[in-house]
């Protein structure tokens, strides 16, 4: 009889135990002392939203969502802004080439490049071949004319002078020559910018990043040809309007592209339609980012703020759309806690107000947990 009636109260007292609405657990206070677990009514046993806006997720559930927590440790850390930046050539590792003149395109040696070709440094790109209207062109043409008789009349002298040297003066047979040297020079030259071409070379090694031509097109001069750049180094130039910003800068990077290391290299002093420039040098390799690309800098300051630092996924929002983090309060209970936090680089948050440090916060499976309706 006694061992009967304890085999019915002994399971009856560790149910009691392992539910997850009767027990307490460590975070299940808020950032004042504030008891965060009040009375739940409604089934705890399955996956749901509870009625008091917490949610309850089974062991099971949480194992396959991949849901992790870690203990909320306050700490000093660096104040960062955020600045919106592009993508530009580094004018160390790369180049424009535009056309020194008006002209048609003609391929070179080996063929016109195209964008994503590899050029090296002082490669022939193209030729250019130069063109005027139809009155320069017969100017050119009438010129070029009138030095080849010149240059005829003037060999014919030469040879001349030559044949009777010792009775003419030296003096006379130099002069000759000379005038014979500089009609042959302007006749090359008028030449050149009749019938000939301007080989156009590559300023630096590295790849096509954009191609303007074809073969027979005409470019006016200072048209840009080709855009070159060295994909593993590029310069991100981001804009505030806070002058005394860029002293200010401890260590950056990009919110999208948190392996790309970003060098200072300071901020301008000239105001650019309304803000300054801040340049940053990104290094890396086979770096994902395009010429013109808008992109976001993480900029860490000398200052310091106290909070405590979680990943970004840790920070979620709520259907009023306010930022908000998950406290798990018991075993399988989980509760939405409002917070303040500012980004702290392009993979981690510091939250500044709403959390207190015995907190287990949820930073893995957040966006899961969030979306049990």
């Amino acid at each position: 009889m006694h061992n009967k009636l304890a085999y019915l109260v002994i399971p009856a007292f560790v149910l009691g135990l392992l539910s997850p609405i009767a027990s307490g657990a460590p975070g299940a206070h808020g950032p004042d002392g504030e008891h965060l677990d009040g009375a739940v009514s409604g089934s705890g046993s399955g996956l749901a939203r509870l009625p008091d806006g917490s949610v309850n997720v089974p062991k099971q559930a949480q194992r396959s969502m991949t849901i992790r927590t870690v203990m909320a440790l306050e700490n000093d850390h660096p104040l960062t802004v955020e600045l919106n930046g592009r993508v530009a050539i580094d004018p160390n590792a790369g180049g424009r080439v535009q056309a020194p003149f008006s002209g048609r395109i003609e391929a070179g040696p080996k063929g016109l490049p195209v964008a994503g070709q590899r050029v090296e440094k002082g490669q022939i790109l193209l030729r250019i071949k130069p063109v005027a209207s139809a009155i320069d062109r017969g100017n050119q043409e009438a010129q070029l004319a009138d030095l080849r008789a010149n240059r005829v009349l003037a060999e014919q002298r030469v040879q001349r002078l030559e044949s009777l040297e010792g009775s003419v003066s030296q003096k006379d047979i130099e002069a000759s020559r000379a005038e014979l040297s500089s009609l042959k020079g302007r006749e090359r030259a008028v030449s050149a910018s009749v019938v000939g071409s301007e080989a156009i070379t590559a300023p630096a090694s590295g790849i096509v990043a954009t191609a303007n031509v074809l073969s027979g097109q005409i470019v006016e001069a200072r048209d840009v040809l080709f855009e070159i750049i060295d994909p593993d180094r590029m310069i991100i130039e981001a804009t505030t309007t806070d002058v005394a910003l860029a002293n200010r800068i401890d260590q950056a990077s990009l919110v999208s592209h948190p392996t790309i290391d970003l060098i200072m290299l300071g901020g301008g002093r000239s105001l650019r339609d309304g803000a300054l420039p801040i340049n940053f040098q990104a290094q890396g390799k086979g770096m994902a980012l395009a010429i013109g690309q808008p992109v976001t800098v993480i900029a860490k300051l000398t200052e310091k703020v106290k909070g405590i630092a979680l990943p970004a996924e840790a920070l979620v929002r709520n259907p009023e759309n306010q930022p908000i983090v998950w406290i798990k309060s018991g075993a399988e209970r989980f509760i939405a806690q409002k917070v303040e936090a500012r980004a702290l680089d392009a993979n981690t948050i510091v939250v500044v107000k709403g959390l207190a440090p015995e907190n287990r916060v949820v930073v893995s499976g957040t966006a899961l947990i969030n979306q049990i309706r």
